[in-house]
């Protein structure tokens, strides 16, 4: 097979599971993104969390929300696991105007504004909604089982994904932030100083608000019996997180040690076909992120530290060195 035939296939392959994957999301949203009969002690907790993350939705620099997925750690409740899945698999939260009959609570706390603005836009919804399932994800405390497989890796492919890292739009990259830069002259320390912590906070803020869509994602994966599926649905993970301008290098690794653990069980136009994938992700770019304001070599102008987000092509080249050695030794 020639090189530009590779790609090619390479192209249909990734294009096909992504289209698999809208396909499967559009087909179910009518029957699943609606309010769920949830059992008692689901009912409290969804409350509790969406209390929780409403609030760091509406001042993100003073709420606090949970760092770890623990909920159901310290709790006796037991829930069976298909219990587990039907509640995550629909959506649990909308602000209340969006839904007269939400399962989460209807009132923000008296002490806190009401959610407006900006802050009405879907992708808080979405946040919150991960968050009340990151943290339900506490109750399962194995890998699903087999027989509902198939369901817990539809579920990881709809799940929502993280927005774009800030800044959202390429033209406010390139003017807005350049212009800025260039209005700072390379004496004003005080100012480069004041500027950067702005930023970080602004990121820490963002990672607060929206960072559970990642980790949601990432306890649901941790959780999923590992196959051809489950690893095909955490390549398109990884390659959403690096389009929307996040690192996912440590998750891909952990992706493709599973893998080479399921490989064995594959066949060989199996594995191939991930060989192509690899080989179509390998040193894939992602958007450039900001990372601070600092001066040039000569210390006489400022400007913006850059970095790319991308895959990295060592792990991507060595995996498919890997499996393509296991086609050809006969698995």
């Amino acid at each position: 097979m020639t090189p530009g035939i590779c790609r090619i296939v390479a192209i249909c392959v990734i294009t096909a599971c992504a289209a698999h994957a809208v396909a499967q999301s559009s087909k179910e949203s009518k029957s699943k993104d609606k309010d769920v009969e949830l059992s008692p002690v689901l009912q409290k907790a969804v409350a509790e969390l969406a209390r929780e993350m409403e609030a760091v939705i509406i001042d993100p620099k003073s709420a606090t929300r949970r760092t770890k997925c623990d909920y159901f750690a310290a709790r006796a409740e037991t829930i069976e696991e298909k219990d587990i899945l039907d509640a995550i698999e629909r959506r649990l939260y909308r602000f209340p105007e969006r839904s007269a009959n939400r399962t989460a609570s209807t009132t923000q706390p008296a002490s806190q504004p009401a959610i407006k603005g900006k802050d009405r836009l879907m992708i808080n919804e979405a946040a919150i909604d991960s968050y009340i399932k990151w943290q339900l994800l506490s109750a399962q405390k194995t890998t699903f089982s087999e027989a509902v497989s198939r369901q817990a890796v539809q579920v990881y492919r709809r799940s929502a994904v993280r927005p774009l890292r800030p800044p959202w739009d390429e033209k406010a990259k390139d003017m807005t932030m350049g212009q800025e830069a260039a209005l700072i002259k390379p004496d004003q320390k005080d100012l480069i100083d004041r500027r950067n912590g702005l930023w970080w906070d602004e990121l820490s803020m963002n990672d607060k608000k929206f960072g559970a869509m990642t980790e949601f994602r990432n306890e649901l994966y941790a959780r999923l019996p590992k196959n051809i599926e489950s690893v095909r649905a955490a390549f398109e993970d990884a390659n959403s997180r690096i389009e929307n301008g996040h690192d996912s290098d440590a998750f891909f690794k952990k992706v493709a040690g599973d893998l080479r653990g399921v490989a064995a069980s594959l066949k060989p136009v199996e594995i191939n076909q991930i060989v192509l994938v690899a080989q179509r992700l390998s040193g894939k770019a992602g958007p450039t992120t900001f990372v601070k304001l600092t001066l040039d070599r000569t210390g006489s102008k400022v400007y913006w530290q850059t970095r790319g987000v991308n895959f990295d092509k060592r792990t991507c080249d060595q995996l498919a060195t890997d499996l393509t050695d296991m086609a050809k030794a006969g698995f």
